[in-house]
């Protein structure tokens, strides 16, 4: 009977070869209104080569969701811009950038969780170029040693899994 004891371990004179290998990526797919976060798993078991991506988190931004009409009404659901139709400044800009570094800062918080995870080695956080600046900005570093950082300024939130992986492989981010 042989026991697997791990690296170099000897059992009755004859060494003992790992042959199991994993590699575990998180995988971050961001725009203003959703989150989306999976794992990556790639595992090699004697040369045979198994991976399985799995969605782990799905944030969603309601204030994203909801109609301007619905954010920007006062009390008596009038404009205040008076009879010319233009010219209120009631700082809608600045309302939605404080709602995008919101989000950023909810995902940022779930985005160290992962990097802080000793399992991971790789984290890609690919984003719309907005989102991205916000979540660079809110999360600040998150390197470690043994993880890679990657960022793709791209908008994926649409697309299912497969067409994901196929992307990022696309951009030279994970094995083909």
């Amino acid at each position: 009977m042989r026991t697997h004891l791990g690296s170099g371990a000897v059992i009755a004179g004859e060494p003992l070869a790992i042959t199991w290998c994993m590699n575990r990526t998180c995988i971050a797919i961001i725009d203003a209104s959703r989150a989306r976060l999976f794992r990556l798993d790639r595992t090699s078991d004697s040369g045979n080569i198994r991976e399985e991506l799995v969605e782990q988190t799905d944030l969603v931004n309601p204030a994203r969701h909801q109609k301007d009409t619905d954010l920007f009404s006062d009390e008596s659901g009038k404009s205040r811009s008076g009879s010319l139709g233009f010219g209120f400044d009631d700082h809608r800009d600045a309302h939605v950038d404080e709602i995008d570094h919101a989000f950023a800062r909810m995902i940022s918080t779930e985005l160290h969780k992962l990097a802080d995870d000793p399992q991971v080695s790789h984290l890609i956080v690919c984003a719309t170029p907005r989102m991205l600046g916000n979540v660079r900005q809110a999360a600040g570093s998150m390197e470690r040693e043994g993880l890679k950082v990657d960022e793709v300024a791209r908008n994926l939130v649409q697309l299912t899994p497969p067409q994901i992986r196929e992307h990022l492989s696309s951009y030279g981010l994970l094995p083909s």
